[in-house]
């Protein structure tokens, strides 16, 4: 069978057409890869340079070189296209070169084809070829979805229709080859088209399958998205009908959990919560119809929701806030956020404030508070029932515009200062001139103010008017005055007094020691000699007596003077000792020193601190009874002062008589006091005279089991330190009888 030349250049025309049309067909489907585009662009060049081939009229010349141009353009948009495949981009240097060659291939075909031999009147078309099968490599090395047979197949065309396209010029110098070449153009064409549309299609089903497998990931996603809030969520579609809610809202609703599935109406699911009691309400409470009426009014707000929310109190004691959106279906979408912390933190907070303000009704003082400028923002409303002044009279004002003066008092710009540098201040004393003209004293504390980025908000405190308390200080200030100075004076007339008593209360001691003595001759009668010794003994006391009451006056007005020195505390002790040895012996009392084997040194007012042993030693004498004993012990404290007591085993006294027995005057009302002398001056003077050395005076005492009396000297009136072991008790008198120290 013969086949003709323009029949077979039709067939390929009629082939490369059809694979255009198809390139075009797959370039509308959404999953085409670009390629298509240059691909679908140079198939049509390629059946331009056939049907060139075959229009009548044209010279041969022309019509080859068409023929050639529209072959080599076809290549470049081949090679184009399958870099594009590839996920390539050709630089512009690359497409200047290709299309500069497919420009010269049609000017050098003429000179090629005599050279091959092969037939003038026919196109050599080989340089397509190169990009035919540059394009199958990349679709077989494309990383691109689709099925396996379909890219290989498309491969296998791409392929042979570039050796095809190679093999002309040789098949061109055999002209009873040259029709069956164009037939194969036309069958691998066919096949080509076939294959590269079969690829789009496959692409778009894979597509279309990984479309869907994102769409359920998607959904899943959303599900648990749903379910992992913590709100609850219900779906309704444009019928209200439930599509979907997460585990929240059952939760929430537990009482209607078993309603709340896809296809429940939402009357239903309001009726059930209504009828079950999820829902508390005081209409849903009364049946009839006026639970119907709250169902249909509640319908009716979800059919056009307003922008605020629906708030429900539910069984549990839960309450809810129901926030419904319109979906873009018609459908609504509902929120329920449990709002029960926040109801309880509200209702605490309003707690706290009618709390706060109780507390600022009832309280004395007034609380303020004032912004970072300083002026008030808020002052209580205790300020007029206390200064007689509203709250407004503060309100926007500074500190110096409210004292009510011109030019503020020292007070006042102070506490200004100290607000200008956002310091804490506590009970600053200012004075406040109110608008009648009325001065009182206030009192106020501040605290600086700021939030949480350390920024100073202003202040906040609390005022009180103190202009009573001022008062009352002035008038203790002024009686504390007056009893100084009757203080003073009383000291200086029992001065004066004490002087002008000694001075005969001396002529008196010194006649009576004259006469007791004889000087002057003998006294005949005895009941004499009994008198002057009686006036003699009496002078001696009152003497004494003068003496205490003339240093105690001394002591209390802050003028008694210590004559100090150097002295041995053995010497101290014994001299106290000797001198009350004989009234221990009329009462039948053994005296005992427990001192160390080398007593220290002390500096001080000997002859103050003898006082102080004597009148111990005679308190611990005079209450005593007969055959007990009177110790004196010392020793050094933990910080090396000097340790002193006098003990007794006599009657004793309770906490109520050691007070009183410390009182200027103060007697202890027992037996023994009433049968022994005394102003009630020693005990006192003694502590005023050791505390004036910087040590004190204590006593420890029990009913019925004898008192001690302890005197500390401080550690800087110690010379040297108490060495070895305290020796063994030495009796000085026993049994009424003196004995030797």
């Amino acid at each position: 069978m013969e086949l003709s030349v323009d029949t077979a250049l039709l067939g390929a025309a009629f082939g490369s057409g059809i694979l255009t049309l198809m390139l075009v067909h797959a370039r509308t489907l959404p999953s085409a890869p670009p390629a298509v585009t240059p691909w679908a662009v140079g198939f049509l060049l390629v059946t331009l340079g056939f049907v060139v081939l075959l229009v009548p009229g044209v010279p041969s010349g022309s019509r080859l070189f068409l023929s050639e141009l529209a072959q080599a353009s076809a290549g470049v948009l081949l090679l184009t296209g399958a870099l594009s495949f590839m996920g390539r981009r050709p630089g512009r240097p690359l497409l200047m070169g290709l299309w500069g060659l497919a420009l010269v291939w049609p000017l050098a075909t003429p000179t090629l084809g005599r050279w091959l031999g092969a037939a003038p009147e026919l196109p050599l078309h080989g340089l397509a070829g190169l990009a035919f099968l540059f394009a199958g490599g990349a679709v077989a090395r494309a990383r691109y979805r689709g099925g396996e047979t379909c890219r290989w197949l498309a491969v296998a065309a791409f392929s042979v229709s570039g050796v095809h396209q190679l093999l002309i010029p040789l098949v061109n110098t055999q002209p009873a080859l040259v029709p069956w070449s164009y037939a194969g153009s036309q069958a691998t064409s066919l096949v080509l088209a076939f294959a590269l549309v079969l690829v789009v299609v496959n692409r778009q089903r894979i597509d279309a399958e990984a479309q869907r497998a994102r769409a359920n990931r998607g959904e899943a996603q959303l599900r648990d998205a749903i379910e992992a809030v913590f709100d609850g969520f219900v779906l309704c579609d444009a019928d209200d009908r439930v599509v979907m809610c997460n585990a929240r809202s059952r939760v929430l609703f537990a009482g209607i959990a078993d309603l709340l599935v896809p296809g429940t109406p939402l009357d239903a699911l309001l009726r059930a919560a209504v009828e079950r009691g999820v829902i508390v309400d005081p209409e849903t409470a009364r049946p009839g119809e006026a639970r119907d009426a709250w169902i249909r009014a509640r319908l009716a707000r979800h059919r056009g929701p307003p922008a605020h929310p629906l708030t429900v109190r539910l069984a549990d004691g839960a309450v809810v806030d129901i926030h419904e959106t319109r979906a873009e279906d018609g459908g609504r979408v509902l929120i329920v956020d449990d709002i029960t912390d926040r109801v309880r933190w509200e209702q605490d907070l309003r707690d706290s404030r009618r709390r706060f303000r109780d507390l600022a009704e009832i309280a004395s003082d007034w609380f303020w508070e004032t912004g970072p400028d300083q002026r008030f923002t808020f002052v209580s409303n205790r300020v007029e029932r206390t200064l007689g002044v509203t709250p407004a009279h503060f309100l926007g004002r500074s500190l110096v515009e409210v004292s009510g003066m011109e030019m503020p008092p020292r007070s006042w710009r102070e506490l200004a200062a100290v607000m200008d540098r956002r310091e804490q201040f506590r009970e600053v004393v200012v004075e406040q001139t109110l608008p009648r003209g009325e001065m009182r004293h206030v009192r106020m504390s501040g605290l600086p103010i700021l939030d949480a980025g350390g920024r100073f908000e202003g202040y906040r405190g609390a005022a009180s008017d103190i202009t009573e308390q001022k008062l009352t200080e002035h008038i203790l200030r002024e009686t504390r005055d007056a009893a100084e100075r009757a203080s003073r004076a009383k000291a200086a007339f029992l001065a004066n007094v004490s002087h002008e008593l000694r001075t005969p209360l001396n002529a008196i001691i010194g006649f009576s020691e004259i006469m007791e003595a004889g000087l002057l001759g003998p006294i005949q009668n005895e009941s004499y000699q009994g008198y002057v010794t009686d006036i003699l003994d009496s002078a001696r006391h009152l003497l004494s007596v003068i003496n205490d009451i003339l240093d105690m006056s001394k002591s209390e007005a802050g003028r008694l003077e210590l004559s100090e020195s150097e002295f041995a505390l053995a010497d101290l002790v014994h001299d106290a000792l000797r001198m009350v040895g004989p009234l221990a012996g009329t009462r039948g009392l053994i005296l005992a020193s427990e001192l160390p084997l080398h007593p220290p040194r002390l500096f001080g007012d000997e002859r103050r601190l003898r006082q102080v042993m004597l009148n111990l030693l005679s308190n611990a004498i005079k209450f005593s009874d007969r055959g007990s004993r009177v110790a004196i012990r010392a020793g050094l404290g933990p910080v090396r002062e000097l340790v002193m007591d006098v003990s007794d085993q006599g009657i004793g006294m309770t906490e109520e008589e050691t007070r009183q027995a410390l009182e200027t005057f103060g007697q202890v009302d027992n037996r023994l006091a009433r049968m022994n002398e005394g102003t009630g001056l020693g005990l006192p003077l003694s502590r005023a005279l050791m505390e004036l050395h910087g040590g004190g005076l204590t006593i420890k005492s029990r009913k019925g089991l004898g008192t001690t009396v302890t005197l500390t000297m401080p550690p800087s009136r110690v010379l040297s330190g108490l060495e070895g072991a305290a020796r063994a008790a030495t009796p000085l008198a026993v049994a009424g009888q003196a004995a030797g120290g």
